[in-house]
């Protein structure tokens, strides 16, 4: 899987590890996708990403049950999104605040805690690859939106 994090002050970070089970498939995916101006930061199976895309972007229809696993924080510069396949079989897809802390993925809860605790986006992921097996590799981060303060 992966964690993302966002700080809630315009900064988005990601790790770069694939795993597929207990294997450590790459460290250095890139895990940030451009498609149409939309930045789409994702964690889950990566098999399902164009489908995830295609849903958000409105170019297919989500069907009422599927099986895919996938998330995405997703950004044009104006907004945020936060949008994953959900457990029922489902999508979702929300708005958030731009000045709300967000994590995604894996390491998530480890992320937003670190976050809560005054740490970056940056230091986030990296806290979250201490103890998620699936977070780690390369650390990066993308600034989303500017001028925004805590």
């Amino acid at each position: 899987m992966t964690t993302i994090a966002y700080d809630g002050k315009g900064v988005v970070a990601y790790d770069s590890r694939v795993t597929r089970g207990s294997y450590i498939e790459d460290d250095e995916a890139d895990k940030h996708v451009e498609v149409d101006g939309w930045h789409f930061f994702f964690c889950g199976s990566s098999t399902d990403l164009e489908l995830l895309m295609k849903c958000f972007l409105g170019v297919l229809v989500p069907p009422e049950r599927i099986s895919a696993s996938a998330g995405a924080l997703v950004t044009d510069g104006v907004e945020i999104w936060s949008c994953a396949f959900i457990e029922d079989g489902g999508f979702e897809k929300v708005l958030e605040s731009k000045h709300k802390k967000l994590a995604m993925g894996s390491g998530s809860h480890h992320a937003i805690t670190a976050m809560d605790l005054g740490c970056s986006a940056v230091d986030a992921v990296k806290a979250a690859a201490k103890r998620d097996a699936n977070t780690g590799g390369k650390i990066r981060k993308m600034q989303v939106f500017k001028g925004i303060y805590g």
